[in-house]
């Protein structure tokens, strides 16, 4: 599965981030490196879900958001990252 992952950088934890890629939908899952979304992801259209920053994450960097929609998974690269402050 790939799809291109518009992340806001900077994002804080706790906050909400605005994900825009093809073939979403209900049951989608967003991870932040190994660590899954703070509470449920919402989809917006089969183009666009919403998930927040969880607070519990590695020192501040740079990390892989993968989208996970029933046993596909987003591919990883530079256009997925998400920098937070931790």
């Amino acid at each position: 599965m790939s799809r291109r992952l518009l992340v806001p950088l900077g994002q804080e934890p706790e906050i909400q981030v605005t994900i825009d890629g093809p073939g979403l939908a209900q049951g989608a899952a967003v991870r932040f490196k190994d660590t899954t979304a703070a509470g449920p992801v919402t989809v917006k259209s089969p183009t666009q879900i919403v998930a927040t920053v969880p607070s519990r994450l590695p020192a501040p960097k740079a990390v892989d958001v993968t989208v996970t929609v029933g046993v596909a998974t987003s591919s990883t690269g530079p256009a997925d990252k998400c920098t937070y402050a931790g």
